[in-house]
């Protein structure tokens, strides 16, 4: 246990570089207006990891008809609104942002046009972790659904299936003007009983004990509820992850 926490306090350390997690108070009053960019694939990953590592499954599957980057980045400015002055119609070449995605502040390179009336950007980007479970670390890929290992059998019988659905990105606040990466959270959610690991928004499905085990299966019949989750994920984990990057310090226009 001591030697994960200091893994895991090592990787913050890591992730965070010089640039700091939460937005400093005096930067934060000189924030007027935010545009929000969504950067996630339209993409949504299986994922099974096995105590053997050669029985480890990733697959993935297209879902553009989700639009995955509209409901993220509606429910941000949902929550900024009243706050700050909420900048709209930005176009982004997602594909170049992602690619830039290591760097947040390169990413206003992606943005077409760039917006002169804009104090920052707060960029939601998805990112891959390595996720701390069990005895070894295992790599989570942006937004998708992972099936956790159990023995098939037991003196009971056989042990069904246990879903969750994950949302792993970062939310990070660039200068409009100079690009310069003011601060950056990963996702999170908050401390209740659906948080399992640092940097990680996951959300366990209660009802999952009658789902497919088969990937394929699941697909076919539980698509709908995995959209539906992972929304509910999203709507739990942005206000968080905000908050956590202190972008909820300025109170609401009227309070």
């Amino acid at each position: 246990m001591i030697t994960r926490i200091a893994f895991a306090y090592l990787l913050s350390l890591l992730l965070s570089g010089c640039v700091t997690a939460r937005v400093p108070e005096d930067r934060l009053k000189s924030i007027k207006s935010i545009a929000v960019v969504p950067v996630f694939e339209d993409t949504f990953n299986y994922e099974y990891h096995n105590v053997i590592v050669l029985l480890n499954e990733h697959e993935k599957k297209p879902i553009p008809e989700w639009n995955l980057n509209d409901h993220a980045g509606t429910k941000a400015m949902q929550v900024l609104a009243g706050r700050f002055e909420i900048a709209s119609g930005v176009e982004v070449d997602r594909a170049a942002a992602l690619s830039m995605s290591k760097d947040p502040g390169l990413m206003i390179k992606a943005i077409k046009p760039h917006h002169k009336n804009v104090d920052a950007y707060l960029f939601l980007v998805r990112q891959n972790h390595m996720s701390l479970r069990g005895n070894a670390a295992t790599q989570i890929h942006g937004v998708g659904a992972q099936q956790h290992f159990r023995p098939l059998v037991t003196l009971f019988g056989e042990r069904p299936p246990r879903y969750s659905v994950h949302a792993v990105y970062q939310a990070a606040l660039v200068d409009a003007r100079s690009g310069e990466v003011i601060a950056q959270q990963q996702s999170d959610v908050p401390p209740t009983s659906l948080h399992s690991a640092a940097w990680e928004a996951r959300l366990y499905i209660r009802e999952s004990e009658d789902w497919p085990k088969d990937f394929t299966a699941l697909w076919e019949q539980k698509q709908e509820r995995l959209r539906r989750f992972t929304f509910e994920l999203l709507d739990i984990s942005i206000p968080h992850t905000l908050q956590n990057l202190g972008l909820m310090g300025r109170p609401a226009a009227g309070k």
